[in-house]
This record gives structure tokens, C-alpha cells and sequence, in this order.
């Protein structure tokens, strides 16, 4: 049952990535002739890179949080049976 979790948790992991970024990537293949230098000391950019970063942090606790809450639970009415 564990790897299927860490699967589970690295494919949503990436999918929320690519769909974050999706915007980013945009800008670089629509440019429309802005240099890169530019583009990479935008605000755009940093806002990208810390939404990445708050996401992913959510995913990697909410998942371990979740099984800890369920472990619990089940713990609780395993007790009361």
C-alpha cells in the first residue's frame, strides 16, 4: 500500500507542476520577442517559482497528514468494536 501512495502522491505532485507552470511555459514559446533576461527578472517569474513552492509543500504535507488522520480514526473504531 505505500508505494502506491508515494506514486499516487508524486504524479498529482507533477500534474499540479505542469498545470501551475502552464503559464510560463507560455510566455517563453509566445514571447513575442522580449528577451530572456527579461523575462527572467519579472515578477511573473518569482510569483511562478513561490507558487510552485507553496504547492508543493501542500502536497507533500497534506497527504502524510491525511494518513495520519485516517490511521487514527480507524484506530478509534477498531478500539470501540
Amino acid at each position: 500500500m505505500g508505494h502506491e501512495h508515494i506514486a499516487s502522491m508524486i504524479n498529482t505532485l507533477a500534474l499540479a507542476y505542469i498545470g501551475a507552470s502552464l503559464p510560463l511555459f507560455l510566455l517563453f514559446y509566445f514571447g513575442g520577442g522580449i528577451p530572456y533576461w527579461v523575462t527572467l527578472n519579472s515578477a511573473f517569474l518569482a510569483e511562478e517559482i513561490v507558487r510552485t513552492l507553496v504547492g508543493s509543500t501542500a502536497l507533500l504535507l497534506a497527504i502524510p497528514t491525511s494518513t495520519v488522520f485516517a490511521a487514527y480514526a480507524f484506530s478509534n473504531r477498531r478500539a470501540a468494536d
